[in-house]
């Protein structure tokens, strides 16, 4: 059996079929990765979408601008910008492109201001976050690790530069 191995392997053309293959099986798996992480994140932002007024009440003005234009998605693992709104376990946050999520904390999730464990108690309306979590159906992102900025942070949205959070 061995001997029938080597010699088909040992034919050049037999030799290239088998390197094809392989490089269209590891073509074809990071294809369908693509297409796994497109279909998730297209996925949140329709949950994001459908469920805006019951996540946030009514429609704010210009918080679609960027979007309608396809520039891009909502990130559906994470956020960081001002805290507008707490109601425990949930609480509502304005990213740096005016976009606002909704985020819900667990129990399982930690949440830190600078290394200092501290309670859901500590997050404020007008405080800064950086929310770190999975995405759920009803386009809500569900926190893993809440950490609340310090009174003047730097952050970085790609677009605009270094944007200084201040209190």
């Amino acid at each position: 059996m061995k001997e029938k191995i080597k010699h088909l392997y040992a034919n050049k053309g037999m030799r290239y079929f088998i390197y094809a293959v392989g490089v269209l099986l590891v073509l074809s798996i990071t294809f369908q990765a693509g297409i796994f992480v497109g279909y998730h994140k297209a996925n949140f932002a329709r949950g994001w979408g459908e469920n805006y007024e019951k996540n946030f009440g009514m429609h704010k003005p210009g918080s679609f601008k960027g979007m309608m234009r396809g520039d891009r998605l909502p990130s559906a693992h994470g956020v960081s910008g001002k805290v507008l709104s707490v109601s425990l376990p949930n609480f509502v946050v304005e990213d740096l492109d005016g976009i606002e999520k909704s985020v819900t904390i667990k129990n399982d999730t930690i949440i830190k201001q600078a290394m200092e464990k501290i309670s859901s108690e500590n997050i404020k309306a007008g405080s800064y976050v950086v929310v770190l979590g999975d995405p759920s159906d009803n386009g809500q992102i569900d926190a893993k690790l809440v950490r609340v900025m310090a009174s003047s942070t730097r952050m970085y949205d790609g677009k605009r530069g270094m944007m200084m959070f201040e209190r």
